[in-house]
């Protein structure tokens, strides 16, 4: 069972936050990061400018190609 799940990634281009509520099941992906306690029972997370938000557990994945790097999740 996962109790806490967070991610950050930060490009020249992008900035991703994920944060994954798991009393809700859903991943909470965050336009501007800001550093969060990971506590799934605060909901100051809920206040902040999402991207959107996700059924289930989601990862940032990073790909490569070219030099160039895609952030996908």
């Amino acid at each position: 069972m996962i109790k806490t799940l967070a991610s950050y990634t930060k490009t020249t281009t992008s900035t991703v936050e994920t944060h994954f509520r798991p009393k809700k099941s859903v991943t909470i992906v965050m336009t501007t990061p800001v550093d969060l306690d990971d506590n799934d029972d605060g909901d100051g997370i809920d206040l902040r400018a999402t991207r959107e938000n996700l059924s289930g557990v989601h990862l940032i994945q990073l790909k490569v190609s070219g030099g160039e790097i895609t952030v996908s999740y």
